[in-house]
């Protein structure tokens, strides 16, 4: 028993987590700000369809508890979303400026119309700026669970709970948790060699497998069996972190 309690007690030092309650206009303030990366090269990008986005703004305004966003802590303070993405990009779609950074990043030009909303049925057909002024800054003011992961996590460790919190819709590959975690320059050289031409000319892929990561997957497989093929043992997503 004490075993297990150390071990579990040593586990937990390995993670350094910070939570918060921010308000919506404070998230949407960073990220026009440059303080929340909202679309890390890890991430899928922006997919969530109109309706979809609606029901969540609907939750919000609601009062309804929606799942946290998780972010990563890089270096230098800044945060990059883990799990959330789609979820914050609807709420900037929703209510951020039309000419905003914040927009530009999401590549959604023309704001979210509601619709398809079965209990704030009033709102649907409706765009932010159409609101009354109360309710616009009732939205702004909503707060929003965040749950920050510090750079001083063990790499090990955090690559488990990504790949622990990756249960949504949109579901990451392990290599892209790895872009996330193991960043620097040898994950750089690896991205920039999944868009040599000659080999993506002799490499056959399905669209959904194009960019997802298996390329850099195939690039990174090649490395490690080149350079390290006697420290394999059995897991090869183990093997591939290392």
């Amino acid at each position: 028993m004490v075993n297990i309690t150390a071990e579990l007690n040593d586990q937990k030092r390995k993670v350094d987590f910070n939570s918060y309650d921010m308000s919506v206009k404070e998230l949407i303030s960073m990220v026009n700000d440059n303080i929340i990366d909202i679309a890390p090269e890890y991430q899928r990008q922006f997919r969530w369809d109109d309706s979809r986005q609606s029901a969540l703004i609907e939750s919000i305004f609601l009062g309804i508890p929606v799942p946290s966003l998780f972010m990563a802590t890089n270096n230098d303070g800044t945060w990059e979303v883990i799990d959330g993405v789609q979820r914050l990009s609807s709420i900037i779609n929703f209510a951020a400026d039309a000419i905003s950074a914040a927009r530009a990043k999401i590549n959604r030009d023309i704001p979210l119309t509601l619709c398809e909303l079965k209990k704030l049925e009033s709102f649907n057909g409706l765009r932010f700026p159409d609101l009354p002024r109360s309710l616009q800054i009732d939205f702004l003011l909503k707060p929003i669970k965040i749950t920050t992961l510090s750079d001083k996590s063990d790499k090990s460790v955090r690559f488990d709970l990504f790949e622990r919190l990756n249960t949504g819709g949109i579901k990451l590959s392990d290599q892209e948790i790895r872009s996330c975690i193991y960043r620097g320059r040898f994950n750089d050289f690896i991205k920039a060699l999944s868009e040599n031409p000659s080999f993506n000319s002799v490499i056959k892929l399905s669209k959904s497998s194009e960019n997802d990561g298996t390329k850099e997957e195939l690039i990174l497989r090649f490395f490690a069996y080149l350079n390290g093929r006697d420290k394999f043992e059995h897991s090869v997503v183990g093997f591939l972190n290392d």
